[in-house]
C-alpha cells in the first residue's frame, strides 16, 4: 500500500516491517513521542491510521540512517563497492578470480577433469573466495546496510553471471538481520560522472580511472565510479525517497 500527497510516495508496508524491527535508540532519535512510537511497534498495523507526519518522520529516519553499499563485480578483479559519496571503499586487488578462471581453462582445454568434476571444482573456488571478501565487506559495516548488486540485464557471460549468483547467495547467507539486498540495473554506470551526471565512455581512462569530460570530477577508479553510481541509483530508488508515481 502506498499513501500519496502532493511530493509523491511512501510504501505503507516497508515502513511496517522496519517499525517493527526498531531498536530502543531509534525509539529516542525519531521526532514522534516515545509512546507513540513504542505502540506502533508493538502493533505496527496502527501505522495505517497514524498522523502523516508521524509516517514521514519514520521514513526519513530510516533512510537517514541506512548505509547504501554498491557493488560492481568484474572479472579480473572481483569486486569494488562503494558508499554514494565514495567515503568508504572496498576493492579486491588480489587478482584470484583470474587465476580460478585460468585453472578451470585449463582443466577443460587439457581434458584433465571430467567437465562436470571440472565445473564443480570452478564453484568450489569461486565460492571460497567471494565468502572471503563479502565477510570482510560485512563487518566492515555496522549499522543498518543496504547492499546494492548491480546486474546487467541479460548478460551472456555464463562466468559472470555464476560469479553474480554466487555473490547474491553468499550475501544472503552473510547480512545482518536488518540488512537488505536490493539488484538494480547497473547499465552505464561505469561511465556516469557521479557529481554532473555526464554520461560519455571517453570519462572512462585507459588507466581504469575515470576523468568527466564535462567537469572537474575525477578517480583513480573507475570501478569504485560504477560502485557508487549503483548504490545512488537504488537510493534515489528507494521506497522512502519522494518521487513521482
Amino acid at each position: 500500500m502506498r499513501v500519496i500527497n502532493g511530493y509523491g510516495y511512501i510504501d505503507i508496508d516497508e515502513i511496517i516491517d522496519k517499525v517493527s524491527h526498531l531498536k530502543r535508540e531509534d525509539i529516542r532519535n525519531i521526532n514522534i513521542p516515545n509512546s507513540t512510537l513504542y505502540g506502533y511497534k508493538r502493533d505496527p498495523n496502527k501505522l495505517f491510521n497514524a498522523k502523516f507526519n508521524h509516517i514521514i518522520a519514520i521514513a526519513q529516519y530510516i533512510q537517514q540512517n541506512t548505509i547504501y553499499i554498491g557493488m560492481d563485480i568484474g572479472g579480473k578483479n572481483y569486486i569494488a563497492t562503494s558508499t554514494i559519496d565514495r567515503s568508504k571503499t572496498y576493492i579486491d586487488k588480489s587478482k584470484e578470480i583470474e587465476h580460478i578462471l585460468k585453472k578451470y581453462d585449463n582443466r577443460i582445454n587439457h581434458k584433465k577433469y571430467d567437465d562436470i568434476v571440472a565445473y564443480s571444482k570452478l564453484k568450489t573456488s569461486l565460492t571460497n573466495h567471494i565468502s572471503k571478501n563479502i565477510k570482510d565487506i560485512v563487518k566492515r559495516n555496522q549499522t543498518k546496510t543496504v547492499y546494492v548488486l548491480g546486474e546487467v540485464p541479460n548478460y551472456r557471460n555464463s562466468i559472470i553471471s555464476l560469479i553474480f549468483d554466487l555473490t547474491y547467495n553468499v550475501l544472503q547467507r552473510k547480512i545482518k538481520q536488518e540488512d537488505e539486498i536490493i539488484l538494480i540495473n547497473e547499465s552505464h554506470t561505469s561511465i556516469l560522472c557521479p557529481e554532473c551526471g555526464y554520461k560519455d565512455k571517453k570519462n572512462r581512462t585507459k588507466s581504469n580511472g575515470f576523468q568527466c569530460k564535462n567537469c572537474e570530477f575525477q578517480h583513480d577508479n573507475n570501478d569504485i565510479v560504477a560502485a557508487s553510481n549503483i548504490a545512488n541509483r537504488a537510493y534515489k530508488k528507494g521506497d522512502f525517497k519522494y518521487g513521482e508515481i
